[in-house]
């Protein structure tokens, strides 16, 4: 009787033909949808999404910044809508080295969890 099973290097090729295929299919695909989904952000010289607020002990909430941290001040955006000028601070909490921003959210929501994106911007 006959041995059917495919040999080793064989199903390695077939697999690998497989694999090729269909990347060679999402590809296209995954680059097609991520360019149709892709977030508008506001322009400016230097645009910082900011991605972690914490409840300030004086209310309202704060956020840590980094490539805005040389900066006094900058514009505060939620999503496409500009909140204003607001200041970078030193917080005597932390290190010296450490700017962050204080704000409320326009409707008084939660930023951790109210869905919009936030980003400071230098003009």
């Amino acid at each position: 009787m006959r041995n059917l099973s495919l040999h080793p290097v064989r199903q390695e090729v077939i697999v690998l033909a497989i694999g090729l295929a269909f990347y060679a299919v999402y590809y296209p695909i995954a680059v097609w949808v991520h360019r149709d989904f892709s977030i508008a952000q506001p322009k400016g010289k230097l645009v910082e999404t900011i991605l972690r607020f914490e409840a300030s002990s004086g209310g309202g909430y704060e956020a840590q910044v980094y490539g805005n941290s040389r900066y006094e001040s900058a514009v505060l955006y939620e999503d496409l809508t500009p909140l204003g000028q607001i200041a970078i601070v030193q917080l005597p909490s932390r290190p010296e080295s450490w700017r962050f921003i204080k704000m409320s959210p326009r409707d008084g929501s939660d930023p951790r969890n109210n869905g919009r994106y936030y980003y400071l911007v230098q003009p």
